[in-house]
């Protein structure tokens, strides 16, 4: 799985908007389990999703939301609400919407370097029931000024 993701927060309202765009295919383990041959890309099984969340409630209840990391996360936040998913551009097969969590997560070098989404049934039939990560590279602060929480200060 690749993909990019963007999160806008509105602190106010505690509400969050998050998009993501993916691609994803059947990796090396899939010719250990026999479904897929190394000589025929095709059956990776090459596919695009579009992941749309705007209803998302914004909660600082993220150690109970999200998942555990070593070295240990101390700052952050989860979002959740409901997602709705393409596959290749079309409905997911697998039915809209489905239950998702965003957290945002990081440390006291770094307050947001890590960034997980988690979905529920019916999209967990896909993408299945543990964490996709990702990497926190850019946050804005008032006004969309670059903001150090998301950084390395030195």
């Amino acid at each position: 799985m690749r993909g990019k993701w963007t999160l806008e927060l509105d602190e106010r309202r505690g509400t969050g908007k998050f998009t993501a765009e993916m691609d994803m295919s059947t990796s090396d383990y899939g010719i250990v389990q026999t479904t897929v041959n190394k000589d025929d890309p095709t059956t990776r099984g090459a596919h695009t999703h579009h992941i749309s969340m705007t209803d998302a409630v914004l909660t600082l209840d993220w150690p109970a939301r999200c998942p555990t990391f070593a070295p240990a996360t101390t700052e952050g936040f989860a979002i959740t609400g409901t997602a709705f998913v393409t596959g290749n551009g079309s409905p997911a097969p697998f039915g809209n919407p489905t239950p998702f969590t965003v957290c945002v997560l990081g440390g006291a070098s770094v307050k947001y370097s890590n960034m997980t989404m988690t979905f529920k049934t019916p999209a967990s039939n896909h993408f299945g029931t543990q964490p996709i990560h990702g990497v926190v590279v850019w946050c804005a602060g008032r006004f969309l000024r670059p903001s150090h929480d998301c950084s390395l200060e030195e």
